[in-house]
């Protein structure tokens, strides 16, 4: 039986690591065409296959006119499909569930701290893009914790407990494998957290990177025939200084954490077909229109090669009788041209093709993607017959998709911010927190004014601020501090009216009998 492969040289058939870290590497290359694919598609850059140039306009010239109806057949409908949901998902800040507003701020504080407002949307961009993506936890760049990574870094175990980093070192020209793991004892609670560097000598990365967009394409569109894997020869790297996983021990959780959406696949990926069908549709559009634009002609009848005495050109003195027939000049173009063809010839024009079955089909069937990707898209706007109704039913869609993922990213979002709280030594045990979200659909000033109104009483001030007006806990605390500012503010003019209310009676002969204000008792007591 041949040998397991095994990415690192020196590794014994018992080295579990190793192991590991070539089947997640294997993993992480074989899924570069499927990233190439999806990207290519979300960018807009995917053609027609070029098979669909006639095979007698290989060597012509009008084979680039060809190429290029290839590349403007594609109408982009991916990148509404991830966009739409994408832009609906706007956490705004993490807190604690159940506690004091200080506590709360302090956690709202590691979000901004971390940039998550940010790196939280480029997180769900790729999950909703490739179908997952990923977040490190970790020291190396001061007090921002958090390092969102892409499929095309990244990939983490189906159970979740062993995950794999690759990069590229273009300083010392080395692949490099970071393996992460976590150890669980016989209850399955983890106990404990390490990582293994792998390196290996390269002069180029072994994996194409996310941003290098014409070698992606060409991998997507066939016309790259290069195959990717990682080539043996990786060795163990010695750390000089273990890394400290105690933050994520203490959570019971890999550094890395994957977000993913239900199926694993981004949201067009189940709809390439549909979007490939379309692409052919308006390409053949294209192309017929273009070869329409151009109407070709035939001689029918012409069985000779020279004029003879009764041919109309012969007749008006253009020609004479035994000169050779050029077929070249009797198509001049020109006002008023004459065309002056042999006896008993005729001419053959090509017909325009009616292609408005056509262009229904491709409407039809954008519908009809849009449907069932739960996306609205822009055709389906005239549907609905302008009702309000209608235009919610079509949001309503995606809506309730940007929710359910929105559920799924929070304990995620939840564990990796614990992660950073405990790097920054602030204990989390047993403490309760949520990601704070932002509404999915835009919310007008006047709505929310309103509705908080009429909620005044029913529910506390605090939640109404988080439900109602989007506010964070941070935007919470300095609208408290604001108000105790104007409260301040007027309990000083009220003392400052009453000193000069109490300096009249007093001239008077008067007894003042009114009580003092806020900040009168606040600094004299209650005396009188």
């Amino acid at each position: 039986m041949a040998d397991e492969r095994n990415l690192i040289a020196s590794a014994g058939k018992d080295d579990a690591d190793s192991i590991q870290l070539t089947k997640l590497a294997d993993k992480l290359a074989a899924r570069i065409p499927r990233l190439s694919r999806l990207k290519t598609v979300y960018d807009g850059a995917e053609l027609v296959p070029g098979q669909h140039v006639p095979a007698n306009l290989k060597n012509n010239k009008a084979a680039k006119v060809y190429k290029r109806n290839m590349g403007i057949a594609d109408i982009n409908l991916a990148r509404p499909m991830v966009d739409s949901v994408t832009v609906r998902q706007r956490p705004s800040s993490f807190r604690l569930i159940n506690d004091k507003t200080q506590n709360s701020t302090e956690a709202d504080r590691m979000w901004r701290q971390c940039h998550m407002n940010i790196k939280s949307r480029d997180i769900f961009h790729a999950r909703n893009l490739y179908g997952e993506s990923f977040a490190l936890v970790g020291d190396g760049r001061g007090d921002d914790y958090v390092t969102p990574l892409t499929p095309w870094q990244a990939i983490v175990d189906a159970d979740e407990d062993s995950a794999l980093i690759y990069a590229y070192d273009e300083q010392n020209q080395q692949d490099t494998l970071t393996l992460y793991r976590l150890e669980r004892d016989e209850n399955g609670v983890p106990v404990n957290v390490y990582s293994r560097i792998a390196v290996r000598d390269s002069d180029k990365r072994s994996l194409p990177a996310e941003g290098d967009d014409q070698t992606i394409y060409d991998i997507a569109n066939g016309d790259s025939s290069a195959t990717y894997e990682f080539e043996t020869g990786f060795v163990w790297k010695e750390q000089e200084v273990k890394d400290d996983w105690s933050y994520a021990i203490a959570n019971g959780a890999l550094p890395i954490q994957r977000f993913s959406t239900p199926d694993g696949k981004g949201l067009f990926e189940p709809h390439l077909q549909s979007i490939y069908r379309i692409d052919q549709e308006i390409f053949d559009r294209v192309t017929i229109t273009m070869m329409q634009a151009f109407i070709q002609r035939g001689v029918k009848g012409l069985k000779r090669t020279t004029y003879k005495e009764g041919d109309p050109a012969v007749l008006a003195g253009l020609k004479k009788a035994g000169d050779p027939i050029d077929l070249s000049e009797l198509f001049q173009q020109a006002p008023a041209a004459m065309w002056m063809l042999p006896d008993g010839t005729d001419v053959w024009e090509s017909k325009q093709a009616d292609i408005q079955g056509l262009t229904t089909t491709i409407g039809t069937d954008i519908k009809q993607l849009a449907d069932a990707a739960m996306t609205p898209l822009g055709i389906n706007s005239n549907d609905t017959g302008g009702s309000a109704n209608g235009a919610d039913l079509k949001r309503e869609s995606v809506i309730f998709k940007a929710e359910d993922l929105n559920e799924r990213a929070d304990d995620k979002l939840v564990t990796i911010m614990k992660m950073a709280l405990s790097l920054a030594q602030i204990d989390v045990t047993g403490k309760d927190f949520e990601t704070m979200w932002k509404p999915i659909t835009a919310i007008q000033f006047s709505n929310p004014a309103q509705d908080a109104s009429q909620l005044k009483g029913v529910i506390s001030g605090k939640s109404i601020q988080r439900m109602v007006l989007g506010m964070s806990e941070q935007q919470i605390a300095e609208d408290q501090l604001a108000k105790d500012a104007e409260l301040l503010d007027q309990s000083l003019t009220q003392f400052t009216d009453e000193d000069d209310d109490n300096a009249d009676d007093s001239e008077h002969g008067q007894k003042d009998n009114r009580k003092p204000s806020i900040l009168h008792r606040l600094f004299h007591g209650n005396k009188s």
